[in-house]
């Protein structure tokens, strides 16, 4: 993806629309509230122009409990895959 000049354009382009917008002192602040209890909530608050301030992940309490992310559960599903493909003990085959 192309980075665009536009900050607010880009994260609409990535996470799509806000669940709510605030604006507090000047400053513009996007909330991402997501159902799922997989998919971290976010926060973006951005200046008077458009510009990104803090771009803020919230983790959810399943993220927090088990300490991975993303590509830490794509690791150990493949060492699970690996582990019933070939077994407990391939060095005796």
């Amino acid at each position: 993806m192309a980075k665009s000049d536009n900050a607010k354009e880009l994260i609409l382009s990535k996470y799509g629309k806000p669940s709510k917008v605030e604006n507090q002192l000047g400053k513009e602040k996007w909330t991402y509230n997501y159902s799922s209890k997989f998919k971290s909530n976010r926060t973006v608050v951005f200046d008077n122009y458009g510009k990104i301030i803090t771009n803020k992940k919230h983790y959810k309490p399943f993220h927090m409990r088990t300490g991975l992310n993303k590509y830490g559960y794509i690791s150990v599903g493949i060492i699970l895959s690996l582990r019933i493909i070939f077994g407990p003990f391939p060095a005796l085959l």
